[in-house]
């Protein structure tokens, strides 16, 4: 439950900090209705999530989660990209193994589609942040 680990020779920010910094930084004023097409059982479904919202600025912010040991394959709809970087998004993902607490996320910048096929890495979390222009 600690968002910061700390002993006598030392502090480091544990995975849980940098969900919930993830979250605080990436969040939004609008709500965007969304689905995700996972390949998978009810199972598989249920431990796969996402979240779309739009920030004050108009980025368009997608967060998605894999709780599962596996890779999982999904396709991603945006719709309309008129008005977005669509070549500069920036992808932010952690990913572990439950329990590593030396997880911190890893940003790479690459290009989006209207509709996309992609991958979660096991035990995943992502942030897809698609800046308005």
């Amino acid at each position: 439950p600690d968002l910061i680990y700390f002993n006598n020779t030392g502090a480091r920010p544990t995975p849980g900090y940098y969900v919930q910094k993830a979250f605080g930084v990436n969040n939004g004023v609008e709500y965007i209705p969304a689905s995700l097409n996972v390949k998978g059982n009810q199972d598989v479904q249920l431990r796969v999530n996402t979240s779309v919202v739009k920030a004050e600025n108009g980025d368009l912010i997608v967060k998605m989660v894999n709780l599962l040991p596996t890779d999982v394959s999904m396709t991603i709809e945006f719709g309309n990209l008129d008005g977005y970087d669509t070549q500069n998004t920036v992808w932010s993902t952690m990913t572990g193994q439950p329990g590593d607490g030396a997880v911190t996320p890893v940003e790479k910048t690459k290009a989006v589609e209207t509709k996309m096929t992609t991958s979660m890495e096991p035990y995943s979390f992502t942030v897809i942040r698609i800046k308005k222009k």
